[in-house]
């Protein structure tokens, strides 16, 4: 059954690994230490799959651009 997307709330987009280490230029063990240090937005799980919702990157950019 597909879900109707409400045009006036469209859902979030969700980057998983490949795509954020693309976006940030971490490595994936640059990623997971930055996190186990928590200066990283934590990851959610999408069945096997850890994704991360592109405000939580934004505003973790937003952090860095103010030191």
């Amino acid at each position: 059954m597909k879900r109707k997307t409400d045009p006036m709330h469209p859902p979030e987009r969700l980057f998983r690994l490949t795509d954020l280490r693309e976006l940030t230029g971490l490595s994936r063990s640059g990623v997971y230490s930055k996190i186990s240090q928590g200066t990283f937005p934590r990851p959610l799980k999408s069945g096997r799959v850890s994704v991360w919702k592109a405000s939580a990157i934004r505003e973790w950019q937003a952090s860095l651009e103010q030191r």
